[in-house]
């Protein structure tokens, strides 16, 4: 699928300031922002695993890799580790009110299941108006993929060189 949209400064601007008043669950809102920091794709990012976070690098395995059969290395900026830290306080904060144990999923939804893309995106629309989300055409709305394309998009805006940020992205 060609993908082009890509979030503007005042879309990005406006879900930074505004996501926690969008009715957003907290998870949905830390995996959303690790999407548009790291680039990664939302179902590998919402699949992320303690076990695979080891000092300032994720490392994503192979056999959990949606597009690729390759492991992937991911740096994490002292941002990114904020959110993690952020995201396994707000696990610890749910599992006091569940009966299973934790799995070990970062962004766990259920007891031993991550949330998915299909929830991040459907969270998307529910919060649209508050997010002040823009409908550009032909696109409509961003997804949570377009987290990934703006981030790209970034980079090349930069003039980070196009083999560096297509390693970065995985």
């Amino acid at each position: 699928v060609q993908r082009g949209r890509v979030l503007d400064d005042d879309e990005i601007r406006s879900f930074c300031n505004n996501a926690d008043n969008a009715s957003l669950h907290p998870l949905t809102v830390i995996a959303l922002c690790l999407v548009l920091i790291t680039g990664q794709r939302p179902d590998d990012l919402t699949g992320m695993h303690v076990d695979e976070i080891n000092g300032s690098t994720w490392t994503i395995p192979a056999a959990r890799r949606s597009k690729s059969n390759n492991v992937h290395c991911v740096p994490l900026c002292s941002l990114a580790l904020q959110l993690i830290a952020a995201a396994k306080t707000e696990k610890d904060r749910l599992s006091n009110r569940r009966s299973k144990p934790q799995s070990g999923y970062l962004f766990e939804a259920r007891p031993g299941g991550p949330i998915s893309n299909a929830t991040l995106g459907k969270a998307i629309s529910r919060a649209a108006p508050p997010l002040e989300i823009k409908h550009v055409e032909p696109w409509g709305r961003w997804t949570p993929h377009e987290l990934r394309t703006t981030m790209r998009t970034g980079l090349s805006a930069y003039r980070i060189a196009p083999h560096i940020a297509e390693l970065a992205i995985g």
